[in-house]
């Protein structure tokens, strides 16, 4: 998109009520620019999962509003997953994210972080180390 097209797609996006379908009408309206994946590795997106996509507190799990923002900021981004989080741990809890990438259309898990037992921000500059 020009540079029109980007700014009205980020203040739509400001305007955001948490209505999960205003995200991928955005998402699917006005993508950003992508990296030329020939000439550069994905962006990816290191995520967490407790308290970014559900609540630190209660039952909530995968809140639909929360996955449609992280859903906008890749289909947008043309970014993938690197998990981050403790889930990463877990084969099951693996699965999980991985289904609900799928089921919402978006790319597979990429990779996890390694754990090294230390500080997250570590691991994740351990992985980049290893993904130059």
């Amino acid at each position: 998109p020009d540079a029109a097209g980007q700014r009205d797609m980020r203040a739509a996006f400001h305007r955001f009520s948490g209505d999960p379908a205003v995200v991928r009408e955005l998402a699917a309206a006005t993508p950003l620019p992508r990296c030329d994946e020939k000439d550069a590795a994905p962006a990816v997106v290191f995520l967490d999962v407790d308290g970014v996509l559900h609540s630190l507190h209660g039952d909530d799990i995968f809140r639909d509003d929360c996955c449609a923002l992280l859903e906008f900021v890749l289909k947008s981004t043309g970014a993938r997953v690197v998990l981050s989080s403790t889930w990463r741990l877990e084969r099951d809890k693996v699965a999980m994210i991985d289904n609900l990438l799928t089921e919402r259309g978006m790319q597979r898990i990429l990779g996890c972080t390694k754990d090294l037992g230390t500080h997250r921000e570590e691991e994740i500059c351990e992985w980049l180390d290893r993904h130059p």
